[in-house]
């Protein structure tokens, strides 16, 4: 740690010549400047519950639980089959047209992402004693934005060259769109067109079933609400065993200043301890900014000089929501800047 004085001392000479008394030195006032190591706010103290930086640091994962929807023969072919499955042999499979879909939410206080890259596992289980793709059937399977209504994904199956054999399961994985901005639940909407006229025993009890696993979703950023979130200021180490006794002991008074870049577009209200000494602090905002945290003499004495003392903090945002990416973090710069008294 270096220190830098703003003013040179000054003191009256005296030639050591005989009968020559030593004049009282005079008290000077200086200010003397100390820097501090730089601490941050880091983007994961943003992170609502299911979010999380991927490994690779490029990315935030965004858990999403599987999006499952599934329907009986019975509801989605309706009457027809409903009558064959009382007859308990094998009959026509009536044609038969349907939709269904279910959605699941992003985490709570999670207001939008944008996609980068996901991919989701699409599986489907056919319960039904047929394939409903036979003769030229076809299912498509749509991942949508609830909240906008975009679409993210899809998967087409048809059945000039897929099949879905009785009693299978199918998966598939797709490629979710990049740069799409989701802002609500994640839906799956499954569109079954079956042609029919294959022999089957009809069950309508039976059920196609359709889930959608993201496992976990990959999103470039992410739309958070913010305000009240309890942050943490990463522990830095004050290096205050390296002044001296002669120049803490003449410390007047002096005032910590805070240089901070705030990526983040919100506020933090909260509080800075160094060495059992608290002050509160306000930091706005604004990308960049400064705080002045004042302290006495004594409060100073009271940890410079000694070895072991750290700046923490903590506090609760103010302010939202935010849009964040990986790797942001809120940065600040500290300097001690103390008064101090020689002379006589």
């Amino acid at each position: 740690m270096s220190v830098t004085s703003l003013r040179a001392p000054t003191a009256a000479a005296c030639l050591l010549v005989a009968a020559c008394e030593l004049p009282e030195l005079p008290i000077v006032e200086q200010r003397w400047i100390v820097p501090v190591e730089e601490t941050v706010v880091d983007v994961d103290e943003l992170l609502p519950n299911g979010v999380v930086v991927d490994p690779t640091g490029a990315a935030f994962d965004v858990s999403v639980p599987q999006v499952s929807a599934s329907e009986t023969l019975g509801d989605l072919c309706g009457p027809p089959c409903i009558v064959a499955s009382g007859l308990m042999i094998p009959v026509p499979v009536p044609p038969f047209s349907a939709t269904f879909s279910s959605s699941e939410a992003l985490p709570p206080d999670v207001l939008s992402a944008t996609i980068a890259g996901a991919q989701v596992d699409i599986e489907i289980v056919n319960g039904f004693s047929f394939d409903p793709l036979a003769g030229g059937g076809t299912l498509e399977i749509v991942v949508t934005d609830e909240g906008g209504g975009g679409t993210v994904g899809q998967l087409a199956l048809d059945g000039a060259s897929e099949a879905l054999a009785p009693g299978s399961t199918t998966t598939r994985s797709v490629t979710l769109t990049s740069g799409v901005v989701i802002s609500g639940p994640l839906a799956a909407t499954a569109s079954l067109d079956v042609v029919g006229g294959q022999v089957a025993t009809i069950d309508a009890a039976d059920v196609l079933g359709v889930s959608v696993t993201t496992d976990p979703l990959g999103v470039s950023s992410i739309t958070v609400a913010v305000a009240g979130r309890a942050v943490d200021i990463e522990s830095t180490d004050l290096e205050a065993d390296e002044l001296d006794a002669w120049f803490t002991d003449a410390i007047m008074s002096g005032t910590i200043l805070l240089d901070i870049s705030n990526p983040f577009g919100a506020g933090v209200d909260g509080d800075i301890d160094i060495g059992g000494v608290t002050k509160t602090f306000s930091i706005t905002d604004a990308p960049t900014s400064t705080v002045d945290l004042t302290y006495t003499g004594d409060e100073l004495r009271s940890f410079l000089g000694l070895p072991g003392v750290a700046l923490t903090g903590s506090g609760t945002v103010v302010g939202g929501p935010v849009t964040i990416s990986p790797g942001i973090e809120m940065r600040i710069g500290a300097t001690l800047d103390v008064v101090v008294r020689f002379g006589s």
